[in-house]
């Protein structure tokens, strides 16, 4: 009976001892979470629907408006199809172009683009003074050619870009667009959240005046600074008017390069 008694203690020694070695529930939960990787997914910003960053994308929307003045239609911008979009849509997709109606200080509309400088590639955004009431043709036509900035072109004042079956720009009435800065017609520079943001103006132009321009020896002059100036004496600079009279066309049409031609080579020398 001694040995029985004997042997029942040291088995049940032998059991507890194994129940003391087993992790208990709450050690187990710990060393598991350890164990798992850290996730290196960005994380989102609070608020169903907002993506990171989106805090810094409004923050420039008011500086924007405080700027040019409210956007028109109010509250609504253009998304890449050419229809009208809310602010808080335009902030998922990346970028929109922003319609700012005429005002005492200015007579015409301004289109600018919003979202190409804050990609971080691209400290620019793009911008068209146009003529007519507010319509989706220009938007469209800046969506595309922020696009092509976006791409990995270089813009710079002076460069020309065309439009083709792989880029329509006619929607807003020219295929061909000429840079350049906008020379106190905008601001040059705005200081935005994210940083200093240089403003690019796009005019269109006739395929007549940039045939023209191209026609202009690069030993005599830069062609396209002539084709500027003499935008410029008549009257047509910085504004794009789709129902405008080619400058070509004008009976003033060889005073107004003549004079152009002669400010361009005076400033050379």
């Amino acid at each position: 009976m001694a040995t029985k008694s004997v042997s029942a203690s040291a088995a049940r020694s032998r059991s507890s001892s194994r129940k003391s070695e087993r992790p208990s529930k709450g050690a187990k939960r710990r060393a598991t979470k350890e164990s798992k990787p850290a996730s290196t997914a960005p994380r989102k910003t609070q608020g169903k629907g907002k993506l990171a960053g989106s805090s810094d994308w409004s923050a420039r929307e008011k500086k924007l408006a405080q700027i040019f003045g409210p956007t028109t239609p109010k509250g609504k911008v253009y998304a890449a199809d050419g229809s009208l979009i809310t602010a808080a849509a335009a902030a998922r997709s990346g970028c929109c172009v922003m319609a700012f109606a005429p005002r005492p200080d200015r007579m015409n509309w301004i289109y600018l683009s919003h979202g190409l400088s804050a990609a971080g590639k691209h400290k620019t955004e793009l911008a068209v003074c146009w003529k007519p009431r507010e319509s989706s043709s220009p938007a469209l036509a800046l969506h595309r050619m922020v696009q092509y900035a976006a791409s990995g072109a270089a813009l710079g004042p002076g460069q020309v870009i065309s439009g083709g079956e792989a880029m329509d720009l006619a929607s807003a009435g020219y295929q061909h667009w000429i840079v350049w800065s906008p020379e106190g017609t905008l601001p040059d520079t705005l200081d935005l959240p994210g940083g200093r943001t240089k403003i690019l103006m796009l005019m269109g132009i006739s395929d007549a005046e940039l045939q023209t321009a191209l026609k202009v020896k690069p030993e005599l002059a830069d062609g396209r600074k002539v084709l500027l100036e003499a935008l410029k004496a008549g009257g047509v600079f910085p504004i794009t008017d789709p129902g405008r009279t080619c400058l070509t066309r004008r009976r003033d049409f060889h005073r107004l390069w003549e004079n152009a031609f002669r400010l361009v080579r005076e400033k050379m020398s």
